[in-house]
């Protein structure tokens, strides 16, 4: 077998060796010259070899005269399949100038057909980003399973694609944009919160800027503090769509049981929600009325569809209206004053027409009938 060798000035060489086959076998060079530093690929027609848009400058690779350390390079298959463009240093490609704003950065590009989709971007002052430009959803999968996605609207949605997945009444977990988080489980506890180390506040309740009330750990025993039960009530004989309809209300005020169940109708269904407990009350108009329920809080304005709904405080620390003139003492146990107000009791025996036990005179507020609220505690239930 005979073989061609090319000795080094001083030592090694290179050497072809033709295939230990039979027939002929011919390598046909290029009849042009390339540019200095450009490879050879093979030819469209066997045995022979071309010049490629590949070519070597500085230490850089250049395709298509796209230097690869910041240029682009496209990865074009058949017709029909899809492209990939990978975008290093943002000082390069207009397509994305407006997303990599500073040099350092390198984002690769997903597209089809040219036309952008999606993005990885990772730079020094904005870390690592991941978006699309077209309005959808972003996924995160693990074994060719979603697990999470992130909408178009921006809420983070995990185990779900339902961004309201506590009303959708399915599995999930829904951080939507205006801060508000949904946790959705088919059984067991849908959220579990942990203090270590020590007792103190596990829950922190705010309004406004302000704390208002926590929950918080103490040995065994778990306390609400700042707030009091209460549950929601209706009135009757009122439109339930209608808030022009609603009578007014002070503050405080106390109110009696009625036999009436607050209704509900499902907006999908049409037929009335479920209630075992929920009864409708009113104003109270007996002096000594053993049937109080407890006292107005406030009307439940979340709900735009059913405006008949308030708050009904029962147990527990909150405020009680008092008429113009009543005098109360720290201590006074209350009952119902037959007007929607309440004043003393002549014991201080605990009785079924006891509301409340006064715990301060000072004044929280007065109405525009004279009649004023004080701190007490609830005995309504």
């Amino acid at each position: 077998m005979s073989k061609i060798r090319l000795n080094g000035t001083t030592s090694g060489y290179t050497e072809l060796t033709p295939p230990a086959v039979a027939g002929d076998n011919t390598i046909t060079l290029p009849s042009g010259n390339g540019s200095a530093n450009q490879f050879l690929k093979n030819g469209s027609t066997a045995g022979t070899l071309g010049w490629s848009s590949m070519s070597e400058s500085g230490g850089n690779i250049t395709v298509n005269g796209n230097v690869l350390s910041t240029g682009t390079i496209t990865s074009q298959k058949a017709s029909g399949s899809n492209a990939i463009s990978c975008i290093v240093d943002g000082t390069s490609g207009s397509d994305v100038s407006t997303l990599l704003s500073q040099a350092g950065s390198c984002t690769m590009q997903l597209t089809t057909y040219g036309n952008q989709y999606a993005y990885l971007t990772a730079s020094a002052s904005n870390g690592f980003n991941i978006g699309n430009y077209v309005n959808s959803h972003t996924s995160f999968l693990t074994n060719n399973t979603e697990r999470a996605r992130i909408t178009s609207g921006g809420a983070l949605l995990v185990a779900t694609t339902n961004d309201n997945p506590v009303g959708g009444n399915v599995t999930g977990i829904s951080l939507r944009t205006g801060g508000e988080a949904q946790f959705s489980c088919s059984a067991g506890a849908a959220g579990y919160f942990n203090r270590k180390t020590n007792d103190g506040k596990v829950i922190e309740i705010w309004q406004d800027g302000s704390e208002e009330g926590t929950i918080s750990v103490s040995g065994s025993t778990v306390s609400y503090v700042g707030g009091h039960l209460s549950r929601w009530s209706q009135i009757p004989g009122i439109d339930p769509h209608d808030k022009t309809d609603r009578p007014e209300i002070l503050r405080g005020s106390v109110m009696s049981n009625l036999d009436e169940m607050c209704d509900w109708i499902d907006p999908e269904s049409g037929e009335p929600q479920a209630n075992e407990q929920l009864n409708k009350t009113k104003i109270s108009d007996v002096e000594g009325d053993k049937n109080v329920a407890g006292v107005f809080q406030s009307w439940d304005d979340d709900d735009d569809t059913w405006v008949n709904d308030f708050y009904l405080a029962m147990t527990g620390d909150f405020v009680i209206r008092i008429a113009e003139g009543v005098t109360v003492e720290r201590g006074d146990l209350l009952m119902s004053a037959g007007d929607g107000t309440a004043k003393p009791q002549d014991d201080d025996l605990i009785r079924s027409s006891t509301v409340a036990k006064v715990t301060s005179t000072t004044v929280s507020h007065v109405h525009p009938d004279g009649s004023y609220c004080i701190p007490c505690v609830l005995m309504a239930c």
